[in-house]
């Protein structure tokens, strides 16, 4: 499985032997709509936990917008960076 564009920036994310990819939001394994470009800087479903860039990370919110351009829902500044 590849890992999704977000989650490659995602302070949450890792990689389990036997399950994949997964966060802290997603224990179990990244959603497939995650995997196909869903812009997880706002919730999927009841979930708390969201986006976090990892430390160190250069990308700005510009590029984070780009990625997710196509999405139905817009980006708020109020998300975190």
């Amino acid at each position: 499985m590849l890992l999704p564009p977000i989650c490659a920036y995602c302070a949450y994310s890792r990689h389990e032997e036997g399950k994949g990819y997964v966060c802290k939001a997603f224990p179990d394994g990244i959603p497939k709509e995650i995997i196909m470009g869903y812009d997880h800087r706002f919730p999927l479903g009841d979930e708390k936990i969201l986006f976090k860039k990892k430390k160190g990370i250069n990308i700005t919110k510009k590029d984070l917008d780009e990625m997710f351009s196509t999405n139905i829902k817009k980006i708020d500044e109020d998300v975190n960076y």
